[in-house]
């Protein structure tokens, strides 16, 4: 019994040095300027892959619950294409210990996205889909968002979001604002989107219409993926122009899509 006992006391000596080790590390990471540096570098380069790269810097705040971010820079092989400035994350660390990440507010002052991403050459992991952990973002404000000319079709344009998420890690669940509901471990999508920008908006220059007019979009569907309909409405200074209908199935010989319209 005195063995077991020595045993014991050295398991948690043991144990007790590796906590104090590991929180010692946290705090020389980020309690001082040098250890944020350090930590921004070791987050960059865990986020990275050979066909993307994930530059985090200037780290502040992690403890407080208002965390902020100067930059955040993501890269293709072909380079940049969004930039995020001034990111500010109102959020509980200690929810993380649950696998759950919740943030009463993240915002950025601006936004830079100069073209969607080109597709990478490592092959895609199979597997069902899921998130490390679950995510409840109750309110999302970027009051600056700058498209480049690939999106926006003529110049830079500016636009401005708010919203708010929620996604369950495990199955896959996504909620937002814009009253999209997807979930594919129960096979069922419902969709609600309206979109709508005044005269000489992205949607007008992306499309060339003459005189870039006010547009609005309508999408609405429901239903099980296997077999889903939906219906979109494009709308051009307040005269309909199309009205399209269309089917998705999953069949015995692959995917089935039909439109009209």
């Amino acid at each position: 019994m005195t063995m077991f006992k020595r045993i014991l006391r050295i398991v948690l000596y043991t144990l007790l040095i590796l906590v104090a080790a590991v929180i010692g590390a946290l705090v020389v990471l980020t309690k001082t300027e040098r250890g944020r540096d350090n930590l921004a570098g070791l987050i960059s380069t865990v986020a990275s892959t050979d066909d993307r790269k994930v530059t985090v810097s200037g780290i502040d705040g992690i403890w407080s619950g208002a965390l902020t971010v100067d930059h955040v820079v993501l890269e293709d092989r072909q380079g940049a294409w969004l930039v995020a400035r001034k990111v500010a994350v109102d959020w509980s660390p200690l929810e993380l210990l649950s696998k759950s990440f919740s943030a009463g507010r993240i915002a950025a002052d601006r936004i830079e996205l100069a073209r969607l991403p080109v597709a990478g050459t490592q092959p895609s992991q199979g597997g069902a889909t899921t998130l490390p952990v679950s995510l409840d973002i109750k309110q999302i404000d970027l009051p600056e968002i700058a498209l480049g000319q690939a999106l926006a079709g003529s110049g830079i344009a500016e636009l401005a979001a708010k919203g708010a998420f929620k996604a369950d890690a495990a199955p896959l669940a996504l909620e937002t604002n814009l009253n999209i509901h997807f979930a594919p471990a129960d096979n069922k999508l419902d969709l609600d989107l309206k979109a709508s920008e005044p005269a000489g908006g992205i949607i007008a220059n992306l499309l060339n219409l003459p005189d870039t007019p006010p547009v609005d979009i309508v999408v609405t569907g429901t239903g099980p993926v296997a077999n889903w309909s939906g219906i979109g409405t494009f709308v051009v200074d307040g005269q309909i122009v199309t009205q399209l209908t269309g089917r998705h199935q999953l069949t015995d010989k692959g995917n089935y899509v039909e439109a009209k319209g």
